[in-house]
Formats: structure tokens, C-alpha cells, sequence
């Protein structure tokens, strides 16, 4: 490549472009011409250099000869050839600087309504650096003129196209060229820049040039002032002209503000890639991603330039950690970088590279009181220029240190600097509508800043949980163990902390990252041990929320919340809730479990402070009564259902939802004949049908015999009185469902049918709690029933046996009976004795048992 003297057209396939495109890097070519009187130098004028004659001759530009060289060069090619004058910058051409400026001004015109239409290029379809337009960039991007809307043609003034004609010739030797190329050394391919240091200033010292004439000249643009006119409607012909005027130099001054954004980027770029040449570029290069190598092996001046930003970013970090890597201050090239290339190389980023410099030297400080000095230095840097860094960069940095203090406020301070306003709290509380943009950036860029949080809490975990084990690979002396690090207990004991300092911040939205962390890593204990309203909210949304199918696990962790923080009455709530969710999420048991922690909450409540309280404690308790006959609803029918090969459906309602009462014996009991059960389900109704309880109980009873049918007599009836006990015990003696007399009467019968022994019922009944007195009235009362079934069981005398083993059973254990009540009891069983006598009397073949009842007779005078 070439910036001087034009190459031989030999050594190049293109024809070179006229002396006015390439004058910028030529200088006048000299002739040696051999004459009779000698040797005489002739120069080659250049356009340039005819107008510096011209504006030297005549003191200005304010001549005819001076004006006539810009009409024969056209005002746009004499525009940029006084800029070539206007922008020297060396002290003996100030005078002519000025000269050319005031032409360049004075010869410029003005941009005007064309009367014919000018076609714009098709569009530029570049990534560009911020605030640059290229469709109003010349010769380097492709299209000559803003393109104007509403049919507005325009014909911009010969300053505005000869800025962009000049511009274009400066970068013309660099804009198609490749930025680098692939070199040999020692064997192995680098990157190295395609054109030297000392090419890269000639260029970038023009366009510095350049960039100083635009600052220092502000004229040339145009300030119609308000814009609001593009908006006014106006109808004579003299007021359209004046708008359209006026549209045409708004449209040329966004047209030259583009060319000053191009300009400043370019000197930036071309600065940086100075800056480059001077270290090792191919050191560099070769640290960078291939794929970025790749990139840079295609890419030429023109693609830096326009959309090379993430290429210049990679340069001045990769440079960045060279010095870092050396161990060797950044002030200096980081002042070098700022200077050069200020929006490349912001001050977020110098910060952030002096706080990589200052935690590099933290990691090798010994004394952790140094090192913690320097990590809060670089912490305070970082967080004066948050949001603007590499967050994830930083904090990485950061965990090596083991400074999780310091992620945590950098998260913070980024976080609340993403969104100063809170907008994202209101998108999340507001159940985040799908309309509201704002809300959702916000909330999105919150996220990214709290997952380095989040990170943080995976490292220390997972360091927790694991245990570094050393096995030797040879028989003979164990491995050397490696240097003490932190136990796991220490790390699980970080965890806590940083989980505090992040509950200790107002920040709502990092609590709930936090308790999102907790619950995928199963940490409920932990979670519900927090003390924050937040978290309250977390969990009710968390369990209202369709999209999450673990909402029943969030509604079990929000009523353990409540519970544990004081709010019993809220728990209970939550729990009936859950309890009544239909659903086969859930079995009967767990919804009984549910209603019976909601009972114990309520009863652990000061109930008695709300009416209302008192009232849904009562709701409970029958709610978890009914839960509970449905449970044995549920056992009965499991139990048979070989017997009820249908009961499957059955068997799923009842564990799909709680039922009423009513449906229990309307849909249950009464279909499958589950006889106990209807007996439970009476009970809790409060249901008072004494016939009905009977029959109840003799089906019961029935049940038992037909499951007994092979067992020999006396433990038939053994296996009814455990039927009637087990029973027994479930229902108080004095319950409506335990009709005491009639089941004795029952069983005394059945024992008689089987001649069981003669104790059996009525030491069941007292093993039940039937006191003794109580026993003995009610075979007073059987005895004056004087019913004949005995005798046709079998036994005319087996009520008669039963009163005389009752008796001896008193006189053997008189303990069984109160001392005050020992004689009153005694009087009514001789009384009873004596009728007995009565009818053994007219017997015959009695004696024996005539004897057992004189003897009892006698025996109970003596209590």
C-alpha cells in the first residue's frame, strides 16, 4: 500500500484516479529539464497548489480570478480543495488557512430545492456506530445524498459535498485494504497489521485535521430552530417555498452531523489501531477467539471502521490484559486510550480496568487487611461507573478473591442504577403484563444483574457439598494432603451470609432471585425461617400462579410460613385450603393431615380475641370429623374390593376430594353395605334412629359370624365381643350408637346358641367401661323381660347361669365395685338371686345350680 508517490500503472491492474482525488498524499511532482543555458526545475501544479498561488496573489478570496477557479473546478471539487488548505495545521500556514476557510465559506453556496428528482442508492445495510447516518456519506459508504422525504428534492450546497469528497480521500488509501495479514514466525501463522504505524498517523493526522476544522467552524450548518414547522400547514405559495427552504437545510445539517459523528469515530479508530501497532499486535491478536481472528482476517478499514466495534472492544481488552498478565500498571495506557479513543474506551471502562489491576494485586496479598483495602477500592470504582461494566467480568474476579460482600453491593448498585425508578418492582406486582415494554426491560435487566448473586450462592454451595478425597495411585505413604482450605462448614456458614446481606437490602426483587435459589436447591427450612414481607408475597404468587406445577409445594411452604412467624389464623386458612383442592394431587390422608394441622394452628390462636376465629375452629373440627369417616370409608372399601370389583371409581372420589356426610352414606354406605361405617356416619350427624342403630349393629354382627364360620362355637362368639369392643372403644358408652342393653341382650343370646362361656359378654362390656352396678340392672332388666328365647336356643337356663357367674364374679373381685356402692349393689344381686331361686325351684334336675345360687346368696351378705 501506498500514501505517497503513486505507484507505475506497471504495478497495478486499475487506472489511477485524477491528481485532484489523489493530491491529498501526493505532493507536486518535479521535472528536471536540460536547456542549452543548463538544468532547470519545473514543478507540476496541483489543484491545490494553483489555488494557494491564486489566494497568495491576490490577499483572498475576495477576487474574480479566485471565483473563477472555483467555477472551473466546480464548487463542489473547489470546496474540497480549499478544505486541503483549511485544514494545515503548521504555524507558516495560518494566513493561507484562513484564506481558504473564508473561500470555502464565501464559494459554498447554500443547499436549495432541486427542480429535478434525485434518486437515492438502495439503503446501506451496515451496523453503525452511534449517531452515524451513512446515507449521507459520499465516496466511502456509497450514496451521495440525504435521501429527503416527501418529495422534498435537494440539492445540497458544494460545502456540504465538498466535506465529503474531502473526507473520502483522506481514507481512500485505507478503505478497501485489508486490516491485517497472516505472517510466519517461528513456525507458527499470526495476524499482523496490514499497514505500519507511521501510515496509520499520516491518515489519522488528516482526519484529526479535519475533526479540528468542523469543531472550530459551526457555520456552515443550519438551525431553522423548531421543527414543529414540518408540521404546520400552510397554503400560499411564498409560505410552502419558506418550509420547504427550511426542510432542505434541517435535512442538510443532519446530513453534516452524521459526517462529524463519521469523522470523530474514524480519528477514534484509526487512533486505536495506532496504538495497536506500537505493542505486539500478533501477541495480541493471537489471545482472541478464532473466530474473531477469522472475522479480522476478512474485514477491511471500511468494516472497522463502520460496524468494527466488537473488534476494537476485543483489541482494547486484550491490550488491557497484557499489562494485566505483566503485572504492570494500566495508568499509562489507559490515560493513552482515553485520550485517543474516549468513546471506544469510556471512563467505565478505565475504571473497571483499574479495578482489574487493583484486584490482581489483591489475590497476591498476603495480609488479608491489604487485601481487603484493595478490594473495597476497586468495589468503590466500580460502583461509581455501575451500570456501565463488566459485570460478570467483575464479579468472577471478585468470588477468586472471596470478597461475596462485594458481589452483592456491586449487584445492588447495578441493579438499582439499571432502574432507578422501580419500574420493574410495579411490572413484577402487577403479574407482569405482556404490554407493558418498559416494565419488562427493566425487569429483565434486573435479572442479568442478580444472577451474579445467584452464581455466588452455586459456587459456595457447591463447594459445600463437595469433599476433595485423595487416593493414592502406588502402595505405600499417603499423598501429601493439600494446603487447609475453607470446610465446608465455612462455606455453608457464607451462604447464610450473603443470603442475609441480601435480605438486609431494600431491594424486593433480589429477595425474590434469593428465595427462587432456596426452593430449586430444596432449602425450605432456610427459606421459611425469613423474617420478610417479601417473602410472604413470593409464596402467594409463586401458589397462584398457573404456569408453576409445584403451586401445592409453595401453598405447603406459605402456611409453614405463617405458622412460624405468629399468623396461626392465616396458616389454618391456607391449610383448609389446600385440604379442600380437588384434585388427585392429593390423597385423603394428606388432606386429612392438612385439616388437622389447620385444627392445631387455630387452637395454638388466641381464637377467643375474634368471634369469627372461634367459629371457623368449630368449622375445622367437623370438617376433619367427616374427613375422618370418610377415611374409613376409603379403608373399608379398599379392604373389599375383590368384593366390589366397581368400587375403583369409588375408591378415586374418595381420595379426589373431601365429601359431605350426606354423600358418604348416600353414595358409599348404603350401596356397598359398609355397616360400620353408617354407624360412624350416624354418630357424627347427630343422627338419633334407634331402630335403625339396631339394625346397624346386627349386620354387624352377622359380618362377623360369616367371616367365622370355620372357627369352633366358643371363639365365633370371641370373635364378635373383639368386634363390639374395638367398636366400643371408638364411641362413648354412653353414645345413641352404642345401645349397651341391646347389644348385651344380643350377645348374651348368641353365646347362649353356642353355649360360650357364661362371663364372656358381660366382663367385655365391663373391659368397655360398663360399670358393675350398671350391669347388674340391665340383667335385672333382661331377667323380668322373662323372654323365652333361652329356651329355644337351647338353655332355658342360661340367663339364670349368666346372674349366678355375675355374682361370683363380685364375690371373687369385690374391688369391682365402689365400697359405697358395695352393699347397695350386693341387696339388688340377692334380690335378683332370690327370683332366680324362684324358678329353679319349680325345676327339675336343678340342684347344682340351685346350690350356686344359695352359695352366691350367702357369700354376698358377708361384702
Amino acid at each position: 500500500m501506498y500514501l505517497g508517490d503513486p505507484p507505475s500503472s506497471s504495478s497495478t491492474s486499475h487506472p489511477l484516479p485524477p491528481l485532484i482525488v489523489r493530491q491529498h498524499y501526493e505532493p507536486a511532482r518535479q521535472f528536471v529539464i536540460l536547456t542549452p543555458n543548463g538544468a532547470e526545475i519545473m514543478k507540476s501544479l496541483r489543484p491545490v497548489d494553483v489555488l494557494s498561488q491564486l489566494l497568495q496573489q491576490y490577499n483572498g478570496p475576495e477576487s474574480d480570478v479566485v471565483k473563477a477557479y472555483f467555477q472551473s473546478q466546480t464548487e463542489d471539487q473547489a470546496c474540497a480543495t480549499c478544505l486541503l488548505l483549511a485544514c494545515d495545521l503548521s504555524v507558516h500556514n495560518t494566513q493561507l488557512a484562513e484564506w481558504a476557510t473564508r473561500a470555502f465559506f464565501l464559494y459554498g453556496g447554500e443547499p436549495k430545492v432541486a427542480s429535478a428528482q434525485v434518486l437515492s442508492p438502495p439503503s446501506f445495510q451496515y451496523s453503525l456506530p452511534p449517531g452515524f447516518n451513512p446515507g449521507s456519506v459520499s465516496t466511502p459508504v456509497g450514496r451521495s445524498v440525504y435521501s429527503p422525504p416527501d418529495n422534498c428534492q435537494v440539492q445540497f450546497s458544494a460545502k456540504h459535498n465538498g466535506l465529503y469528497l474531502f473526507i473520502s480521500r483522506i481514507l481512500r488509501p485505507l478503505w478497501n485494504s485489508r486490516i491485517v495479514q497472516k505472517v510466519s514466525i517461528s513456525g507458527k501463522q499470526y495476524l499482523v497489521s496490514s499497514v505500519s504505524g507511521k501510515e496509520v498517523t499520516v491518515v489519522a493526522s488528516k482526519l484529526l485535521a479535519l475533526r479540528s476544522f468542523l469543531e472550530k467552524n459551526t457555520q456552515f450548518t443550519y438551525n431553522p430552530g423548531s421543527q414543529s414547522y414540518m408540521a404546520t400547514v400552510e397554503t400560499t405559495p411564498v409560505a410552502a417555498g419558506r418550509s420547504r427552504l427550511q426542510e432542505v437545510q434541517l435535512q442538510e445539517k443532519h446530513s453534516l452531523d452524521a459526517l462529524t459523528t463519521l469523522v470523530d469515530h474514524s480519528c477514534q479508530v484509526l487512533g486505536l489501531w495506532k496504538i495497536m501497532c506500537e505493542h505486539q499486535f500478533h501477541v495480541i491478536t493471537d489471545t482472541m477467539p478464532s473466530e474473531q481472528q477469522t472475522e479480522m482476517g476478512m474485514a477491511t478499514f471500511r468494516d472497522l471502521i463502520l460496524v468494527g466495534q466488537d473488534i476494537c472492544t476485543t483489541l482494547i481488552n486484550k491490550l488491557i490484559n497484557t499489562y494485566l498478565s505483566d503485572n504492570t500498571s494500566i495508568d499509562p495506557i489507559s490515560l493513552k486510550l482515553r485520550n485517543t479513543c474516549p468513546k471506544l474506551y469510556r471512563n467505565e471502562d478505565a475504571a473497571c480496568s483499574k479495578a482489574n489491576e487493583m484486584i490482581n494485586v489483591a489475590k497476591t496479598k498476603q495480609n488479608r487487611e491489604e487485601q481487603e483495602k484493595l478490594l473495597t477500592s476497586a468495589l468503590k470504582l466500580c460502583k461509581e461507573v455501575a451500570p456501565q461494566i463488566n459485570l460478570s467480568g467483575i464479579c468472577r474476579q471478585l468470588v477468586a478473591c472471596h470478597y461475596y460482600n462485594g458481589v452483592v453491593e456491586l449487584v445492588l448498585e447495578c441493579a438499582a442504577k439499571c432502574d432507578p425508578k422501580d419500574i420493574a418492582l410495579h411490572y413484577y406486582t402487577t403479574t407482569q403484563p405482556g404490554d407493558d415494554t418498559l416494565g419488562y426491560q427493566a425487569y429483565a435487566q434486573r435479572l442479568d444483574c442478580y444472577k451474579e448473586v445467584k452464581a455466588v450462592l452455586d459456587h459456595l454451595r457447591h463447594k459445600s457439598n463437595t469433599a476433595s478425597y485423595s487416593i493414592p495411585t502406588r502402595p505405600g505413604l499417603p499423598p501429601p494432603q493439600p494446603p487447609p482450605s475453607a470446610s465446608p462448614l465455612d462455606d455453608t456458614t457464607k451462604v447464610e451470609d450473603v443470603i442475609k446481606q441480601c435480605m438486609e437490602s431494600t431491594d424486593q426483587l433480589l429477595h425474590m432471585e434469593v428465595y427462587e435459589w432456596l426452593v430449586s436447591h430444596r432449602l425450605y427450612g432456610d427459606l421459611i425461617t425469613v423474617a420478610k414481607p417479601s417473602l410472604e408475597l413470593f409464596l402467594k404468587r409463586a401458589t397462584a400462579s398457573p404456569a408453576r406445577r409445584d403451586a401445592a409445594e409453595f401453598a405447603d411452604l406459605l402456611w409453614k410460613y405463617h405458622e412460624r412467624h405468629g399468623n396461626h389464623s392465616a396458616a389454618a386458612q391456607i391449610l383448609y385450603s389446600l385440604a379442600k383442592t380437588p384434585g388427585e394431587n392429593l390423597t385423603l390422608e394428606q388432606r386429612i393431615t392438612y385439616l388437622a394441622k389447620a385444627v392445631l394452628c387455630m387452637r395454638s390462636d388466641q381464637v377467643g380475641c375474634a368471634p369469627h376465629l372461634g367459629v371457623f375452629l368449630h368449622e375445622l373440627e367437623d370438617y376433619l370429623e367427616v374427613a375422618n369417616v370418610q377415611k374409613k370409608v376409603l379403608d373399608a372399601l379398599s379392604s373389599s374390593l375383590s368384593l366390589h370389583r366397581q368400587a375403583d371409581d369409588a375408591i378415586r372420589r374418595l381420595n379426589s376430594c373431601l365429601l359431605t356426610i350426606t354423600e358418604l352414606y348416600a353414595d358409599f354406605a348404603e350401596p356397598y353395605n359398609l355397616w360400620e361405617c353408617k354407624l360412624a356416619i350416624i354418630d357424627v350427624s347427630g343422627h338419633d334412629d334407634l331402630d335403625l342403630i339396631q339394625r346397624i349393629w346386627d349386620n354387624i354382627i352377622q359380618d362377623e359370624l360369616r367371616k367365622s364360620t370355620s372357627l369352633a362355637p366358643e371363639d365365633k362368639v370371641g370373635v364378635v365381643l373383639a368386634k363390639v369392643k374395638e367398636l366400643g372403644t371408638q364411641y362413648l358408652v354412653s353414645s345413641r350408637c352404642f345401645p349397651v342393653a341391646y347389644l348385651m341382650w344380643q350377645l348374651e343370646q348368641l353365646s347362649c346358641l353356642e353355649n360360650a362361656s357364661r362371663s364372656n359378654v358381660f366382663n367385655t362390656f365391663y373391659s368397655i367401661g360398663i360399670t358393675f352396678p350398671q350391669t347388674v340392672d340391665i340383667y335385672k332388666k333382661m331377667y323380668i323381660m322373662n323372654d323365652r328365647c333361652w329356651a329355644s336356643h337351647g338353655n332355658e337356663f342360661y340367663l339364670i347361669e349368666v346372674i349366678a357367674s355375675l355374682a361370683e364374679t363380685l364375690i371373687n373381685n369385690p374391688k369391682l365395685v365402689k365400697s359405697s356402692e358395695k352393699q347397695v349393689v350386693a341387696v339388688s344381686l340377692q334380690e335378683l338371686i332370690t327370683s332366680c331361686l324362684t324358678t329353679v325351684y319349680s325345676r327339675p334336675n336343678t340342684s347344682e345350680l340351685d346350690t350356686r345360687l344359695n352359695n352366691a346368696f350367702t357369700q354376698l351378705s358377708k361384702l
